[in-house]
């Protein structure tokens, strides 16, 4: 079996260089997959380790007995936390305070693919709101991840999306906070 996690946390990747200092070295081979697609190579014993937000579709917990993407004989480790929000461009973040705003505002999102614990805030705050995902413009343009939404934020080619505040920070981008994971 490769020593290869299977993960979707932006941070993970920075282990590589201090590992391979080690001596002996240990390397870290790693690729980005949506948590569903993580959690199966996991399942199937493909991988080591898989990274997941752990959230539902209801937005509750999925690790009681039973729980559908976590294998009997797993170990569940909470690890990390950190905020998703917006992230803007500087320019476009006056008066933007939620994802209401967006659509008002004319800005164009890059999303994320179904799965996503982001996607799942998005389509959660347009659903509460009322609005047709298919109103906010680039709503079909996707992002493999919260590093990538960040670039093609900080590119122009979108002007918002739910991302993590790291992703934020690593870009100079704006970011207007939503909950915590």
């Amino acid at each position: 079996m490769p020593w290869v996690p299977s993960v979707r946390f932006p941070a993970l990747p920075l282990l590589e260089v201090p590992l391979g200092l080690l001596d002996p070295p240990l390397g870290f081979p790693w690729w980005p997959q949506g948590n569903k697609a993580a959690l199966r190579l996991a399942a199937k014993g493909l991988v080591h380790a898989a990274a997941d937000c752990l959230r539902g579709p209801s937005g509750g917990r999925r690790t009681g007995p039973g729980a559908p993407s976590v294998r009997r004989g797993t170990r569940v480790i909470a690890f990390c936390s950190w905020r998703e929000g917006l992230v803007l461009r500087p320019e476009q973040a006056a008066g933007i305070a939620g994802v209401a705003d967006l659509h008002r505002a004319g800005l164009r999102v890059v999303n994320r693919e179904p799965g996503p614990e982001a996607r799942r805030i998005l389509d959660k705050e347009l659903a509460d709101q009322g609005t047709d995902p298919r109103q906010l413009s680039g709503y079909e343009t996707r992002a493999a991840g919260h590093l990538q939404v960040a670039a093609a934020i900080a590119a122009g080619l979108a002007d918002a999306e739910v991302a993590s505040e790291p992703a934020a920070l690593a870009y100079g981008l704006a970011f207007v906070p939503l909950t915590s994971e």
